[in-house]
């Protein structure tokens, strides 16, 4: 099994005020955050380490996803919120475990999402199911991650 180191650094400089950043995916895939274990993380520098390969899970993405990325600051902490915000054409069977999630955006940049480590993203789902048999089910899903970091650009 060959193995592949992948520098992944944060994306987002911030200045001293609340920004926002929103971004275009165009793919989406997850695995259990226990997988990312393994990863060197050094939130000073917000890089990372990730070992490859991952079990990562594509999910059914219909169209675009947008991911949007504000910061504010809280009893003095800088805390990162990141918003993605998908169409599926089938509802998400979300597992157990928590999940950290690979992005690609309309660009070809990776993001992860969550790591091994609290906090773990938020995921809710609502399904839509259209009264005629021949239609299909879809799902809006919002997965929400608040952490100390900033959104995490994985480097190839």
């Amino acid at each position: 099994m060959i193995f592949q180191t992948i520098l992944v650094k944060s994306t987002c400089t911030a200045p001293l005020h609340d920004h926002h950043h929103l971004r275009f995916i165009r793919k989406i895939e997850y695995c259990a955050a226990y997988h990312l274990r393994r990863a060197i993380i050094l939130p000073a520098q917000a890089i990372a380490l990730v070992r490859e390969p991952m079990p990562w899970q594509e999910l059914p993405l219909v169209g675009l996803a947008s991911l949007e990325v504000t910061d504010e600051v809280e009893n003095g902490v800088r805390i990162y919120t990141s918003k993605l915000t998908a169409t599926l054409c089938k509802p998400f069977l979300h597992p157990k475990r928590p999940s950290a999630f690979r992005l690609t955006d309309v660009q070809g940049k990776l993001y992860l999402l969550g790591t091994a480590q609290i906090p773990y993203p938020l995921i809710s789902q609502t399904v839509s199911n259209e009264d005629n048999a021949h239609s299909q089910t879809s799902s809006v899903i919002t997965i929400q991650h608040k952490t100390e970091n900033s959104l995490i650009n994985i480097k190839a």
